[in-house]
């Protein structure tokens, strides 16, 4: 059967306008346009963040819990800090990964970059908020053609957020063009190896 190019619009459109596929979130059209936080202080940053809620990954799984990441000084120096990902895995395992952030551009510090492999190319990592204690908003995205693919998480440096600071969180997600849709929140209990 020959494939009608004036098909393809009409199959385009009986795709959903977002989506989850393979574990990661992909929607039509470029990266939101976001703004960073631009006075980080990374410094400020360094110290336990829990994974409160997270768009899809395929990197991590999605029955992962007690997920956290640990920031530390890095013998780099300045701009650089090291990072220890870890989760407990649905058997039981804890599942971590070390890495490293850094600044590459010093006049946009909330733009950092981080790396868990030598191999592999640095990711965005974009602090969009943080007050350094109840949340921090990260951001991730990468343009493709006529769509994009995204991560984002809500973390803080206590297990559990409040409702009502939730929804200002949210306010400050929708403000940037982030959807609040497709977060799946990380249970914050019964995290042994913590």
């Amino acid at each position: 059967m020959e494939f009608s190019s004036h098909l393809l619009p009409i199959l385009l459109l009986a795709l959903s306008a977002t989506a989850v596929h393979g574990g990661i979130y992909w929607d039509w059209g470029g990266c939101p346009d976001v703004t960073t936080k631009a006075d980080f202080d990374i410094e400020q940053y360094l110290g336990t963040w829990y994974q409160i809620a997270r768009y899809p990954a395929f990197f991590q799984s999605d029955d992962e819990s007690c997920t956290q990441a640990t920031y530390s000084p890095s013998e780099k120096g300045d701009n650089y800090v090291d990072v220890l990902n870890q989760g407990l895995l649905a058997d039981g395992s804890v599942d971590s990964i070390q890495g490293e952030a850094y600044v590459p551009d010093p006049s946009e510090p909330g733009k950092l970059l981080v790396r868990f492999s030598p191999y592999a190319p640095a990711g965005d990592y974009w602090v969009l908020d943080t007050d350094y204690d109840v949340y921090a908003l990260v951001h991730s995205c990468s343009s493709f053609f006529f769509f994009h693919t995204q991560i984002d998480w809500i973390l803080s440096q206590q297990r559990t957020i409040e409702e009502t600071a939730l929804n200002q969180i949210y306010e400050k997600l929708r403000a940037q063009g982030v959807s609040t849709e497709p977060f799946m929140f990380t249970s914050q209990t019964n995290c042994p190896f913590m």
